[in-house]
């Protein structure tokens, strides 16, 4: 599990009595290296998949591989997708740190 500056919906930092709030930021990171595309994080130009393109995208295969490489670079194993009653796909993961 890792630790970091806890942020809100609008990726603003949430700030509590003046300091910063810290939290488990696995869902965050990888959550962010999703939605983030290739070159959107200028200190890691290579980190990011882009996920918003393959909407219409039949390709899923691409898609896994995209998925796979983007979070190895930030040591997370990709676990598969998972697919709720509530009909939301969810992307499953767990770290190797």
């Amino acid at each position: 599990m890792r630790i970091d500056i806890k942020v809100n919906e609008d990726r603003m930092p949430i700030i509590k009595d003046g300091d910063f709030v810290l939290g488990e930021s696995d869902f965050q990171h990888v959550k962010d290296i999703l939605e983030f595309r290739v070159g959107d994080i200028p200190q890691f130009p290579t980190l990011g998949t882009g996920i918003s393109l393959y909407i219409q995208s039949t390709d899923r295969q691409k898609l896994i591989r995209d998925i796979i490489a983007a979070l190895s670079l930030d040591k997370y194993n990709f676990g598969g997708f998972d697919r709720p009653e509530n009909g939301n796909t969810n992307v499953l993961f767990s770290s190797m740190i």
